[in-house]
């Protein structure tokens, strides 16, 4: 007898259990008779797949938020690199430099001990810092102590993190708050009471109905278990 293989639902990480419903619900869509036995199914499945889908995207925002660490990272140690070259300059037995590292020293000395601000006015000064260290008037001077390229890898990372901090406001902004564990509970009662019906149907009425959402489904299962077991 044809029949949906059971799933193994709670072993599938989010992203494989939210392609595994998408595609039952693409099938629900393209199978009439199928559609037909779920008209009660069919609309509080795609509601709790929709909320799902909200979890996970709330989910992945701590994506981002790893990347940014990293970043942040990045950017206090190049800024190190940056406080050391101009030390060293300082410390040059060559006055026409350690002039020079003094001229520069001034210039950051003007946005105070940043590793103490807030992590927003950190982002802000550093990227106020390297534009005019950067500037015309600066960067020949940051040639001569070596500091050039520390100064532009601080804002490479630092544009960056402004970057992923504006789109992660962005996607969280005005997007109601998710669980992904509660939200694929309430998508699981949901599914296996779609996988009950429609085994109990193709038992009652005959397979030929139901053969076609019933073989494309199984293949997308077994295609999961096939991944896990690797």
């Amino acid at each position: 007898m044809m029949k949906i293989i059971a799933a193994p639902l709670p072993e599938l990480r989010d992203e494989q259990h939210l392609s595994l419903m998408t595609d039952v619900k693409k099938l629900i869509s393209e199978e009439p008779a199928v559609k037909l036995i779920l008209v009660e199914e069919e609309p509080q499945f795609s509601d709790a797949l929709a909320a799902e889908v909200v979890a996970e995207k709330v989910a992945s925002g701590s994506e981002i938020t790893d990347s940014m660490g990293l970043l942040f990272a990045l950017r206090a140690k190049y800024f190190l690199g940056l406080e050391h070259a101009v030390e060293m300059g300082l410390c040059h037995f060559d006055p026409t430099i350690e002039t020079v590292a003094v001229s520069v020293k001034k210039v950051m000395d003007k946005y105070g001990n940043i590793n103490k601000k807030t992590n927003a006015e950190k982002t802000v000064s550093f990227g106020n810092l390297t534009d005019e260290l950067l500037n015309r008037q600066n960067l020949s001077k940051l040639i001569q102590i070596g500091a050039k390229e520390f100064a532009e890898k601080v804002k490479e990372e630092n544009d960056e993190y402004s970057a992923q901090n504006d789109s992660r406001t962005k996607e969280v902004k005005g997007r109601p708050s998710g669980n992904m564990h509660d939200a694929r509970d309430v998508t699981d009662r949901i599914y296996h009471t779609i996988i009950t019906r429609v085994n109990a149907a193709a038992t009652l009425n005959g397979e030929a109905n139901y053969a076609s959402f019933i073989n494309q489904l199984n293949g997308a299962i077994e295609a999961l278990k096939a991944t896990i077991s690797q």
